[in-house]
């Protein structure tokens, strides 16, 4: 296997990139790796995937992590793809994200030493400047914040803290099944916590699930009421939503610990279900 063959193969460039040429500077201490699309590679548009035509090439590079003490950089004129819907993209490379100017390989290892040290010395460790720091750390946070989207919250710890001779406040939210903290926001209002929850979603708080709990528990509501009348009706009620609420996220913790939340959330569905109906209605409704 000749040095071409084996960068390719360590560099993991997948099967429609190959290395054309590797240009060391000895007196500049770096080392330049020239990438082309293999010829015959299919051009497809990012957005949608349909085929296109090559529109231009535009040259970029990218830093790589350093080899036998020098700087090592990507080369390669990428080529812009015309889709019919799309217009003019760029291609993505596998190496590197979006416009980011270091490869993938390169923002873990920057990543990685931001766990153990400031900004400012991993600056000086990497021979980047604080700013090209910062723009990484950036995007490795984004990164770990939309991995998160995907994960489902099963319970949630919220608390203020004070900072700065106690006259200013945040508001942390944190997932105490890992440790991790979700949320900070400034002040301890309830726009300070409402700021979390239209960040985080309906589906991965649990929201369209405990609608979908909601609907049942009126629906069943309606049958007993029809069935056994109203005082069985608040009996079944309010042991049904026992039930299902050991289940709902992220309020598990707070239903189980205050019974009369139970009790007051199947009154209200009983009112919205048989309001009206009868001096025993009005007298149970108003607990």
């Amino acid at each position: 296997m000749d040095g071409q063959k084996w960068l390719e193969s360590v560099l993991d460039l997948g099967p429609d990139w190959r290395v054309t040429e590797v240009m060391p500077d000895a007196e500049r201490k770096e080392l330049r790796v020239r990438v082309e699309r293999r010829s015959g590679a299919a051009l497809r548009c990012p957005k949608c995937g349909r085929a296109g035509r090559r529109y231009d090439t535009r040259e970029r590079k990218w830093r790589n992590l350093d080899a036998w003490g020098y700087r090592t950089f990507f080369v390669c004129g990428v080529p812009r793809v015309d889709c019919p819907e799309h217009g003019v993209s760029t291609l993505p490379v596998p190496w590197a994200e979006g416009r980011s100017r270091y490869t993938a390989a390169f923002e873990m290892e920057v990543a990685a030493w931001l766990r153990e040290a400031s900004v400012l010395a991993v600056a000086k460790r990497m021979r980047m400047s604080w700013n090209a720091v910062a723009g990484i750390m950036d995007r490795a946070v984004r990164r770990g914040l939309e991995r998160r989207k995907a994960e489902p919250l099963r319970r949630l710890s919220v608390d203020e803290t004070s900072f700065k001779r106690r006259h200013r406040y945040v508001t942390v939210v944190s997932d105490p099944d890992t440790g991790r903290v979700l949320h900070v926001a400034q002040g301890r209002s309830r726009a300070s916590l409402e700021s979390f929850y239209r960040r985080a979603g309906p589906d991965r708080l649990g929201h369209s699930a405990s609608n979908e709990i909601m609907r049942n528990v009126r629906n069943l509501a309606v049958e007993l009421f029809n069935k056994h009348g109203l005082l069985e009706v608040a009996q079944r009620l309010t042991k049904t939503l026992r039930q299902v609420f050991a289940e709902m996220e992220p309020i598990t913790e707070l239903l189980d610990k205050d019974v009369s939340a139970l009790d007051r959330i199947a009154k209200r569905v009983i009112r919205q279900v048989a309001g009206g109906k009868g001096r025993a209605s009005q007298t149970l409704a108003s607990g």
